[in-house]
């Protein structure tokens, strides 16, 4: 059902941009861009459950009501800064760096899970989930030159580019729910988020987990004693909702391709590309196998609380029935190989 008195969202964004010619074959920009949003959509379910039993709904008859309202609000501003430069006829180079900042109490219009009467929206207030504060880019390519032997060889060596892409970004934020305040509804789970306990550090830094020889993916896990359930007439923990932050993220992709010219509008284009060829390994937040709920422990699995235990490029979504890109051929993947032939006309 609607809420009483829905109307549309409200969207206002707004950019300002300054170039600078920085010498005849390098320009230089700086742009601030903003937007902010006002009565977004958003869908309340409403649980009829009972509390610190997950699963167990009140009435017999239904277990929640969906209202569809405007709750939502969002804000995001970032300054962008690029230098495009062309050194020769055979060098190009693009580099930028965005900081930015998205702070909202719901990044997209999916079900917010809340219990049988009114909270406070300004609850989940906090970072936007793709709120990334600092990532940098840089894209070089370099045609090169053709020789004029008068053999074989020269045809073999003629028409062939290279070019490469470095991105690096900072964490991804991240919750720690409770797994004993989880309540399970007609289409999705409605969780608190954790409280913190006082003088404990958040994180725990090692090589390898206490007592074992297993590594610890990116040297550090969560500290499971900085953690509890928040108490059980609370609308939600007092953990701010994504104050948490993973881990750091960088990969270096390269690619050669020839172009092989047929007639005037006709060509067939040679590429093969080589994604992380350094084989750097990027990992996401903690988050699967229940891995980040406070009180919860997977059963025959080798994870702890709060270890991160997928790659970033599996945590992002891609591949299987998700429609998004395969994880090999993604930020945060393996080192994976690919040859292609495109035809040019």
């Amino acid at each position: 059902m609607a809420a009483p008195n829905y109307k549309l969202p409200v969207s206002y964004e707004w950019n300002v941009t300054l170039e600078q010619s920085l010498g005849p074959n390098t320009a230089f920009s700086l742009a601030y861009v903003g937007s902010t949003g006002h009565s977004l959509q958003s869908t309340e379910q409403y649980i009829f459950a009972s509390p610190g039993t997950p699963g167990v709904p009140v009435s017999a008859n239904f277990s929640g009501l969906s209202v569809i309202g405007n709750l939502g609000k969002s804000a995001y501003h970032s300054l962008q800064a690029q230098v495009h430069s062309r050194f020769t006829k055979q060098f190009e180079l693009l580099t930028s760096y965005t900081w930015s900042h998205g702070v909202d109490n719901g990044s997209n219009d999916a079900v917010q899970f809340i219990p049988s009467g009114i909270a406070n929206p300004s609850l989940n207030r906090g970072d936007s989930d793709y709120d990334v504060r600092n990532s940098v880019s840089e894209a070089l390519t370099y045609n090169i030159p053709s020789v004029n032997w008068h053999n074989p060889l020269s045809q073999v060596l003629k028409n062939w580019a290279l070019n490469n892409l470095f991105s690096a970004h900072s964490s991804l934020p991240f919750d720690v729910d409770s797994y004993n305040y989880s309540y399970v509804t007609n289409g999705g789970y409605y969780t608190l988020r954790a409280d913190t306990v006082p003088g404990q550090p958040q994180w725990l830094y090692a090589k390898y987990l206490p007592g074992t020889h297993n590594l610890v993916p990116g040297g550090k896990y969560l500290n499971a004693l900085a953690f509890t359930d928040p108490p059980a007439s609370a609308e939600q923990g007092d953990l701010r909702r994504n104050s948490l932050r993973g881990f750091n993220y960088w990969q270096l992709d390269f690619g050669i391709h020839r172009q092989f010219p047929i007639t005037k509008s006709l060509g067939v284009q040679f590429r093969a590309e080589m994604f992380n060829i350094l084989n750097h390994p990027n990992f996401a937040s903690p988050g699967l196998s229940g891995s980040n709920y406070v009180g919860y422990t997977a059963p025959g699995t080798p994870f702890v609380f709060g270890e991160s235990t997928e790659s970033y490029g599996s945590g992002l979504g891609g591949g299987g029935n998700t429609g998004g890109f395969n994880p090999l051929f993604q930020q945060g993947g393996p080192r994976a190989i690919q040859m292609a032939l495109r035809v040019e006309f």
